[in-house]
């Protein structure tokens, strides 16, 4: 979807875009005659495969769109550190659609991409061709330093851990699949689910603090809690999928789980409690 969508702003500012898909048997499409930056825009449980394709000379133009998902020791595992990231706030609409579980990929041509608030940030050497990218989509990035990215990155860690999780609980018990859109789980008018969501943030937060990545941050849960919620409210129709949710899902909840059981200080009982109600091994 994010892919298919930044691939169709690039071809309307013509530029010259060569778009990969996943599956594509394609072993030259990163080759040494090529050049510009790669986005790289799929699924984390996807990116061995990618990174595998793009020659070492090529590394350094990658940019990796999956921000808040990536930690400092997978990158540093792959020899990576020196990549751009993006922590992407925005959400692509295709056919005037935002949910994630009945839109698919879609034609690129028909996509669009909504700003989630301004939150759009990025970093390393190709962080400019992302605040390019999408200035011609009309979403807001900023190039920033690395304390920046990394608070970025934690809203959206948490938000990415959180919402699909709600949507999927509450939307089996209110309606079905795509019932419950993000909207609604922070702007409901009783307040329970509102609730239920601070409270799950909030507790995602206080595991995340306690990693060696996110401690710098330990005095910043308010702000923190408020920038995941206020992702929300910028993309209100917004229904996370949970098909992708569980593909990446060493990158997501079980990233909290483990940490939370190296450290055993918190009990993230909410966050369980919710993972097997949604049928989630924890």
């Amino acid at each position: 979807r994010v892919g298919s969508a930044f691939a169709a702003v690039a071809l309307d500012s013509d530029a010259s875009v060569r778009v990969v898909r996943r599956g594509d048997d394609d072993d030259d499409a990163f080759g040494e005659h090529t050049r510009g930056p790669i986005f790289v825009a799929t699924r984390v449980s996807d990116l061995d495969r990618v990174i595998k394709c793009v020659p070492a000379s090529r590394v350094c133009d990658l940019i990796f769109t999956q921000g808040g998902l990536l930690r400092d020791k997978w990158l540093a595992e792959r020899g990576l550190e020196n990549t751009t990231q993006a922590a992407l706030f925005l959400s692509a609409v295709f056919g005037g659609n935002m949910n994630e579980s009945q839109s698919g990929n879609g034609d690129m041509h028909e996509s669009q991409l909504v700003d989630g608030g301004g939150m759009t940030v990025a970093i390393g050497r190709r962080a400019k061709d992302v605040v390019d990218l999408l200035r011609d989509a009309n979403v807001l990035a900023k190039s920033v330093d690395a304390e920046t990215f990394k608070k970025a990155a934690l809203v959206k860690l948490i938000w990415t851990s959180a919402f699909w999780l709600l949507c999927d609980v509450y939307g089996k018990e209110l309606g079905g699949v795509g019932s419950v859109t993000v909207g609604d789980l922070v702007d409901e008018h009783d307040g329970k689910m509102h609730a239920r969501t601070e409270a799950l943030c909030g507790e995602l937060f206080d595991v995340a603090i306690e990693s060696d990545e996110f401690g710098f941050l330990c005095d910043r849960k308010d702000a923190i809690v408020s920038d995941v919620l206020r992702y929300s409210r910028h993309i209100p129709t917004a229904v996370p999928s949970r098909e992708m949710a569980i593909s990446e899902m060493g990158f997501r909840n079980h990233w909290f789980l483990r940490e939370n059981a190296s450290r055993k200080k918190y009990s993230s009982s909410l966050h369980r409690a919710l993972l097997r109600e949604a049928g989630v091994e924890t």
